[in-house]
């Protein structure tokens, strides 16, 4: 891990720490950066990496002034999109702003660390999509095998069949039975056409 000291900068060191779903921690991130000095720290929770429209991003860039630090833990968490981040990396030089990556060699004051950064950039995009490709993978694999994927149904096979007899009940409206079941009507309809086009 870089021996990044405030002191040794003329601006302030600012923190970005980035995790992709709400299950995970950023624990170790944050203790990471404030352990680097960081004098604020900002983040995002639950986002994508190949989103680059995000709250805790857009304030940690719109405080940073010349001579500042932005502060990660590691590249792939400022993003995983390699045009955004060479976007990103032009608009730190414009604002004269460094960047340091806490567990990477990336130093964009001079022509190794902008090619270094340049590398793992593509090297995040790489692993994101290779990610991806793994998870559609699975999932064909479930799909094949039978196992149903997606929101678990609200309706059981039993609840179903008790709303075909109450919808032959001309007095109870498709409303009511809706409510009886705690779910739309479109959920009702859903459930009755899926029930229908299943082979016997």
């Amino acid at each position: 891990m870089s021996d990044l000291k405030e002191e040794n900068y003329q601006g302030r060191l600012v923190g970005y720490a980035r995790v992709s779903t709400q299950e995970q921690n950023l624990d170790m991130q944050l203790i990471a950066l404030k352990k680097a000095g960081c004098a604020v720290i900002f983040s995002d929770k639950g986002i994508s990496g190949k989103v680059f429209v995000r709250q805790g991003l857009k304030e940690a860039l719109s405080v940073l002034n010349k001579g500042d630090t932005l502060v990660i833990y590691k590249l792939d968490r400022l993003g995983r999109n390699t045009f955004e981040l060479l976007k990103l990396q032009r608009k730190l030089e414009h604002k004269q702003v460094h960047l340091r990556s806490l567990t990477q060699n990336i130093d964009l004051s001079n022509a190794s660390g902008k090619l270094t950064f340049t590398i793992f950039a593509a090297l995040s995009e790489h692993e994101s999509n290779i990610n991806g490709e793994r998870t559609k993978g699975g999932m064909a694999v479930k799909k094949a095998d039978g196992v149903r994927l997606g929101r678990p149904n609200k309706l059981t096979p039993d609840d179903i069949a008790t709303i075909q007899k109450m919808i032959g009940n001309k007095d109870l409206s498709l409303a009511a039975i809706a409510r009886s079941f705690k779910v739309s009507p479109k959920t009702i309809k859903r459930a009755i056409d899926s029930a229908g086009s299943q082979p016997d």
